[in-house]
């Protein structure tokens, strides 16, 4: 069953999109996600197939991307 999460972010329109979508297309339980830099909040959002979180917290914090649930 796919979710939708949902993240508050520091990343900006400078951040490394093709670092992300390498880290990304490697775990096959994402399906899909983008950025609205037009957000204050530079929200993430994120097509789970069963990721956690957790898990996606600390892989944007592998790119120095710090997130917070929303």
């Amino acid at each position: 069953m796919e979710e939708i999460l949902v993240f508050k972010t520091d990343a900006s329109e400078q951040t490394d999109l093709e670092a992300l979508r390498r880290l990304f297309s490697r775990e096959q339980k994402v399906r899909s996600w983008n950025f609205d830099f037009d957000d204050c909040d530079n929200i993430f959002r994120l097509v789970s197939a069963g990721i956690t979180c957790e898990e996606v917290i600390t892989m944007l914090a592998s790119l120095d991307i710090r997130a917070t649930e929303l």
